[in-house]
């Protein structure tokens, strides 16, 4: 099996192109040690589909089928350039969150940054790092 009829059959599967090449990128990345991004999903489309990866998306989509998040399935997520932990007792930095601490920083930045900050709606922690 190669890698594009890897995604192809996930994406099949998933009816979500983006968790579908979340997922086959995390796989291949488990047995390989390499994250292949988007471009690089669709350019080696006829790179030979690791074992290994198949075992672990074989144990995904169906997990993904039944609603667990992406970032659960793979333990990580992006957050303003930076990977994160995260798991079931961890909530999932949300894109909003990274245009409003993006925002912030601006602001906080233009006026002069404060010696003492506060923290509220703490979750996962990504906005204090």
């Amino acid at each position: 099996m190669t890698l594009a009829q890897a995604l192809s059959a996930a994406q099949q599967r998933l009816k979500s192109a983006s968790d579908a090449e979340i997922l086959v990128s995390a796989a291949f990345e488990a047995a390989t040690g390499r994250r292949l991004t988007y471009s690089e999903l669709q350019m080696e489309g006829e790179t030979a589909w690791p074992e290994v990866s198949r075992q672990i998306l074989d144990q995904w989509l169906p997990k993904r089928e039944a609603g667990v998040p992406v970032q659960h399935l793979t333990g990580e997520q992006t957050f303003l350039d930076h990977r994160y932990k995260v798991g079931p007792q961890v909530l999932i930095p949300r894109q909003e969150t990274e245009v409003l601490v993006s925002v912030l920083t601006e602001e906080l930045q233009r006026n002069g940054m404060p010696s003492l900050g506060w923290e509220f709606g703490l979750g996962s922690g990504v906005i204090s790092i």
